[in-house]
């Protein structure tokens, strides 16, 4: 979006971007391209991450808007870490369709270190049955983006491999993350080889 790429000439006006990403008056297409321009200003927009975060935990906001602004929270990394849980009770949503929180899940890829307080509801949450399980593969994918954050939680991605009453998209992602963990994931090898044997 032009706004995105016109970079701190617009930082002054990234309050009003912000009202005009709540006004239900414009097309939500716009409104969400309007929520990942202020990616683009980097860490101006800092300051305003607890208006970001407003957007996406208010259930009058369109949808895909508020997935947008989950999708914008996670690039901000370690300075979005207190809203971690608001983007994961949206996961969580089953009044949102589960396209918008699928591709909202990318914002758990992008917290980096910030995610690690809440590995654990994270991989309890790929468990969950109640949720859409494409919301569910989807977050293991982005799972397997922290790298070595995860490395104390090979046990418990494991787990998730031997549990058949979970989805098999979601195990096999499971499969996926662990491949990439490399020497963490060594003593469980044996594990995911005879998962994707099956």
């Amino acid at each position: 979006m032009a706004l995105g790429n016109l970079g701190q000439k617009v930082t002054p006006y990234v309050g009003e971007i912000l009202q005009f990403l709540k006004d239900e008056n414009f097309q939500h297409s716009v409104r969400s391209s309007a929520a990942q321009a202020l990616v683009k200003l980097g860490q101006a927009v800092a300051p305003y991450l607890p208006e970001i975060a407003n957007i996406l935990k208010d259930e009058k906001v369109d949808a895909d808007v508020r997935g947008s602004a989950a999708q914008a929270l996670g690039k901000f990394g370690p300075a979005a870490a207190p809203y971690v849980g608001d983007i994961l009770n949206f996961l969580k949503d089953e009044k949102v369709h589960y396209s918008v929180r699928s591709s909202a899940t990318v914002a758990l890829g992008n917290l980096g270190s910030a995610a690690t307080p809440y590995l654990p509801d994270i991989l309890d949450f790929v468990q969950n049955e109640k949720v859409h399980y494409s919301v569910r593969s989807s977050a293991t994918v982005a799972l397997s983006k922290l790298g070595q954050t995860l490395a104390p939680y090979v046990p418990d991605i494991t787990n998730i491999l031997h549990n058949e009453k979970v989805n098999a998209d979601v195990r096999g992602n499971a499969a996926l993350v662990l491949g990439k963990l490399d020497h963490a994931a060594t003593p469980y090898l044996s594990d995911t080889v005879s998962y994707t044997h099956l």
